[in-house]
């Protein structure tokens, strides 16, 4: 059988959550509301069309990248496989929701710009996947020590005296160098 890839855009109806917090391996997720409008001949107006909603989930850095990239409100695009969730309400009855294993997900610069910041090991925060906490040098070591992973070499080098990181440009420094856009 084969999956159902959708590529659907719509915005963040708030910002990323962790699902289950503490328990076990576990997923960033948001939920995004989709809707258009079309121009309806007969009245000469816009008119909306019914507002779907997706819980769109993700994990390992695609997770910690959007967590810090996306907020409220965000205007999103999101690539993924299709599918339904399904639970008992509290009033007995049958729901359902659909959801998406996002392959990809992007901000819509239909309505914005945005400065795409790649991100080295070194920028990226250890975050432990169980509870979304901010890892400190010395809780990575212990449960990377605990995993049985080696520390790369950088990890495990001290710094020699008087080497300094390379400086980088700002993210406005950068946009200046590039300067206005030729259209």
């Amino acid at each position: 059988m084969h999956d159902v890839i959708v590529t659907v855009l719509g915005n963040a109806t708030h910002d990323p959550r962790f699902t289950k917090p503490g328990a076990g391996a576990q997923s960033l997720y948001v939920r995004i509301a989709s809707n258009a409008s079309y121009f309806d001949q007969d009245t000469k107006t816009w008119k909306d069309r019914k507002t779907e909603y997706f819980n769109v989930y993700m994990s390992k850095k695609q997770a910690e990248n959007v967590l810090l990239s996306v907020k409220k409100g965000d205007p999103l695009i999101v690539t993924g496989r299709l599918g339904t969730s399904q639970w008992t309400g509290e009033d007995g009855a049958d729901s359902y929701s659909q959801t998406i294993q996002a392959e990809a997900v992007g901000l819509d610069l239909t309505w914005g710009a945005a400065a795409f910041a790649r991100r080295s090991r070194r920028d990226a925060p250890a975050m432990d996947v169980r509870t979304g906490e901010v890892l400190d040098d010395s809780r990575l070591a212990a449960l990377r020590a605990e995993a049985g992973e080696v520390p790369t070499r950088a990890e495990s080098a001290p710094a020699q005296a008087g080497e300094r990181e390379p400086e980088r440009a700002s993210a406005q420094e950068e946009s200046e160098l590039v300067g206005a856009a030729p259209f």
